[in-house]
């Protein structure tokens, strides 16, 4: 039977079809808290002044057989701006995908790419980031033949996971002497400076006042970290704006987890998570920057996976630190889920222009790389 794609552009349109993402999404086999129609309301905040919904809706008669939740901007590329669609996404997103029913896989994505080119002169670009290695996007559509595009898949970064399976004792062990003995001496550095270190949980607010009391923590927190010059922090309107509204879902989905370290009661670092389907994400991992020399953060990790393996309401989950490269990451991980982009280049004239300049951009960094490995080798 015949898919029809519906283009969501407006608030209005796409909260009447809540119904139907929720329904869809409590049949596929896979899910996360990023895929929830919440969390989308919620980026959509940060979003909206510089971005344009574009939301597929892929339908088979009167049933939602999958939706893929992009975003239109424009943004500066060798002093041209391209329209690019990519998925509506901000900085804290970790995953995110085409939501599909696997009956319906390949007639889907027959039919996204036959979208994409009958509104060929209306995007130059699709750049799908945040996919994972089990995505049909990144399985299927690269291998498909008889498409209008030419799909391709790039690994491009890690999302670092620890499994809370074991107990900390077992899990502790298996962590190096030198990780150890930093603690220790964080510790004992602590203790000297601070009559009181505790470390609090938090996954319920019972009134408003409680509930201005975290978002005035959360701000108060961020602005005075070291991403503050990223502009990306909760001072700033739009993350705050996002960060206001994801918590205030996030109570009502159950998926909160915030823990703060206070030292002599004063909040110094924090960790924002949420916690869903078998899985605790970690989204914003903030402290003081003033407090930098005494390793707030570094202890409110090490004591925040003390109790996270020590709780039973967290035990059998996997719990990702966000994809990147951080020293204390490294330190504590496990595994890493390997994170996945798509770009897909219009074939219009200006997508081909496009796709020209990304092939010079990207001898040229192959050039680059095989001199500095020569010079290397050299010296």
């Amino acid at each position: 039977m015949t898919i029809t794609v519906q283009t969501v552009e407006s608030v209005d349109i796409w909260e009447s079809i809540a119904n139907d993402w929720q329904q869809l999404l409590s049949e596929l086999p896979d899910t996360t808290v990023f895929y929830q129609y919440q969390w989308f309301q919620a980026a959509w905040q940060w979003l909206f002044k510089q971005a344009q919904l574009k939301i597929l809706v892929f339908y088979q008669q009167q049933q939602c057989v999958a939706i893929l939740p992009l975003i239109l901007t424009q943004q500066d590329y060798h002093g041209l701006k391209p329209r690019i669609l990519s998925f509506l996404a901000v900085p804290d997103t970790q995953y995110a995908d085409l939501l599909v029913l696997p009956s319906q896989t390949q007639s889907v994505l027959l039919s996204l790419d036959q979208y994409l080119y009958q509104t060929r002169q209306q995007w130059d670009l699709l750049e799908l980031y945040y996919l994972r290695k089990n995505s049909h996007l990144v399985t299927l559509m690269p291998r498909m033949s008889n498409l209008n595009h030419q799909w391709y898949c790039y690994h491009y970064d890690n999302n670092p996971w620890i499994d809370l399976s074991p107990s900390w004792q077992e899990y502790y062990k298996t962590r190096t002497r030198r990780l150890k003995k930093g603690n220790n001496l964080i510790a004992n550095k602590l203790k000297r400076k601070f009559t009181t270190i505790e470390v609090k949980h938090i996954s319920n607010i019972n009134t408003e006042a409680d509930f201005k009391e975290l978002l005035d923590m959360l701000i108060d927190i961020s602005s005075q970290s070291w991403k503050v010059s990223t502009q990306t922090t909760f001072n700033y309107p739009q993350p705050k704006a996002f960060i206001t509204k994801l918590t205030e879902l996030a109570l009502t989905q159950q998926w909160l987890s915030v823990w703060v370290l206070y030292l002599d009661k004063q909040a110094v670092a924090l960790e924002y998570q949420l916690l869903g389907h078998g899985e605790i994400y970690g989204l914003r991992a903030d402290y003081l920057a003033s407090m930098a020399e005494d390793s707030v953060g570094s202890y409110l990790n090490w004591k925040m996976l003390e109790q996270l393996l020590q709780q039973p309401q967290f035990e059998s989950m996997k719990y990702y630190m966000g994809a990147g490269n951080n020293p204390y990451k490294t330190r504590w991980q496990q595994h890493l889920e390997p994170i996945y982009k798509i770009n897909v280049y219009s074939r219009s004239i200006w997508g081909q222009l496009f796709l020209v300049l990304a092939g010079i951009k990207s001898l040229k960094t192959t050039f680059i790389e095989k001199v500095t490995a020569l010079s290397r080798k050299d010296n």
